[in-house]
């Protein structure tokens, strides 16, 4: 197997998957000095065909993923302005430029101190002082690495500082650390700290004039973090694990996550149609099964009773129901809950987005912000009859504008449509008590009333959590896309967007056609953006509207 140049994401990919580095490797898709493009992926057969063309919402996804990256990136450079960027065509254009750049550092950095005793409140202050360099690159062999920047503190020791988006320390950031200082002390440079400059996660953007949202003071976005401990108590540091991940890769082994690995699960037999996997948070007693051959429910009693401790009441409940053939129904449990419902009934779902650059004043780094709601009224259990149409009342801001100056109408709206109802009926309430806590906190005029309608809230969710009802055909999902086409006519599975992740993607994207390759911009604008806006209204209203087909099916099974 000939070795292309391998980066950190192409290695950490290799450490879930040797047979996805092996695909990278035999297609060169390792050759980018920075990431693994959408195209690169493709190519190795990672990624599904729409992917690497049209508006599929992967490519859309990494996409997005990528504009946040570049978005701090921007906002980290204003920090250190007097720094030297590495510019090149090839990894050994942009190597030589580094090695050149440092050596002319080395040369004019005189007699520096030895130690600048770096503490957490002064990194900021001393670092765009020193010399640096942004993006150099080195080549160890076949291993190429790309710091976003190195300083030099002295004339012997240099600082990692690597940008991300992210607001928490993740085992991604460390490895990549690790990995960074480990090939960069074979090219014979040492590093004293490894630094991560993030999202801080309590920053709030502040105000502006007129109301707008005022511009992001990259001092007070970002925080660093030392890496220095953690690199050093890194259970298995990546480079160790390099000669490993390459014999994987070319004995093409299966990974040990290949039931959901993209590419090892295409050569796994048919799973049953009730396979121990979908055993509800099965947890170890799906490894216990698995263990000794058991690989569907059917063969349940073959269990030892080791496996079978691990089993709770809901795996029994699961397993008797799917022995049965038929949904279990608990009308005590289901009755109890159902007289927590109070009418008038709000049924409500949002959308959201969430980004790493605040789009308003007062909303901190990936904070969930709402860009849309649908509503439906019930005044009394009669009016959950099934209609043809659902009667929902929507409010989708327009993406061309910015969000501050569109949050206001969208409260007021929302405050309006809740008049009077005494419950609030949402699925899986965790955001939508979110978004009225923070609005609330956004706009003091409708605190009081968003505090009420969050004590009013009534998670829909919760007798199919605590397995009142259980339908064969859920297998172990408790989502409401899997729910409601069980107890309704109703079903996602005609629309043209299929998940909240898809909702929020397309209206990024309207918002920031700016951000999208040629090919894919265009379908964003215009008419494509109105067909795309006509799609977020069906698929939200499909969310409200099933709520309304979920309840109206528990009150005829609690009878």
């Amino acid at each position: 197997m000939n070795l292309p140049v391998l980066d950190f994401p192409s290695l950490w990919r290799g450490t879930r998957c040797a047979r996805q580095l092996r695909s990278i490797i035999e297609t060169s898709a390792c050759f980018n000095p920075k990431l693994c493009g959408p195209d690169d992926l493709q190519a190795a057969g990672i990624f599904p065909p729409g992917l690497r063309s049209g508006e599929g919402a992967e490519r859309l996804d990494w996409l997005f993923n990528r504009q946040q990256e570049q978005d701090v990136h921007d906002l980290a450079a204003a920090l250190f302005p007097g720094v030297r960027r590495i510019e090149g065509d090839t990894l050994w254009e942009i190597e030589g430029e580094t090695l050149r750049e440092m050596g002319w550092l080395g040369a004019t950095a005189g007699k520096r101190q030895k130690s600048l005793n770096l503490h957490k409140d002064n990194w900021m202050d001393v670092l765009p002082r020193l010399p640096g360099l942004a993006d150099p690159g080195f080549l160890d062999r076949f291993l190429w690495v790309r710091p976003d920047y190195l300083f030099q503190e002295t004339e012997t020791t240099w600082i990692l500082v690597m940008v991300r988006s992210g607001s928490r320390l993740r085992d991604s950031y460390i490895a990549e650390a690790g990995f960074i200082q480990t090939v960069l002390a074979r090219k014979g440079i040492q590093l004293s700290q490894c630094l991560l400059l993030g999202a801080n996660e309590n920053y709030l953007r502040p105000s502006g004039a007129a109301g707008e949202a005022g511009p992001i003071n990259a001092r007070d976005f970002f925080q660093l973090h030392s890496l220095n401990h953690s690199i050093k108590h890194q259970r298995q540091p990546l480079i160790d694990a390099i000669p490993r991940i390459l014999t994987d890769a070319g004995a093409d082994r299966p990974c040990d996550q290949a039931r959901t690995c993209p590419l090892c699960s295409q050569d796994l037999p048919a799973a049953p149609e009730h396979s121990v996997h979908t055993l509800h948070r099965g947890g170890k007693a799906v490894d216990l099964l698995e263990a000794q051959g058991i690989h569907d429910l059917a063969d349940i009693d073959r269990a030892d009773a080791k496996a079978r401790a691990e089993l709770k009441d809901r795996h029994f409940i699961q397993i008797n129901s799917i022995r049965n053939g038929r949904p279990h129904v608990d009308r005590s449990g289901l009755s109890s809950f159902l007289r927590t419902i109070r009418f008038p009934v709000l049924f409500l779902d949002f959308e959201t987005t969430a980004q790493a650059l605040p789009p308003a004043a007062g909303i901190r780094p990936w904070e969930h912000v709402p860009f849309m709601f649908s509503a439906h009224r019930a005044e009394t259990p009669a009016d959950l009859a099934p209609v043809a149409e659902p009667p929902a009342l929507i409010y989708l801001m327009d993406p061309r504008k910015s969000r501050q100056e569109q949050l206001p109408a969208l409260a007021a709206s929302l405050v309006s449509a809740a008049e009077g109802c005494a419950s609030v009926v949402v699925y899986g309430g965790a955001l939508e008590s979110h978004v009225l806590l923070r609005l609330g906190q956004l706009l003091p005029e409708h605190a009081r009333r968003f505090g009420e309608l969050r004590s009013a809230l009534v998670d829909l969710q919760i007798p199919f959590q605590q397995f009142h009802y259980y339908h064969p055909r859920q297998y172990g999902k408790l989502s409401l896309k899997k729910v409601l086409p069980l107890l309704s006519q109703s079903s996602h599975l005609d629309l043209d967007l299929q998940s909240g992740g898809e909702a929020n993607l397309s209206f990024y994207s309207m918002a920031n056609p700016q951000a999208l390759p040629p090919d894919i911009g265009d379908a964003f604008q215009g008419d494509g953006a109105n067909a795309r806006l006509a799609a977020l209204r069906r698929y939200c209203a499909m969310d409200t509207w099933g709520l309304v087909g979920i309840l109206s099916a528990l009150f005829a099974l609690a009878e």
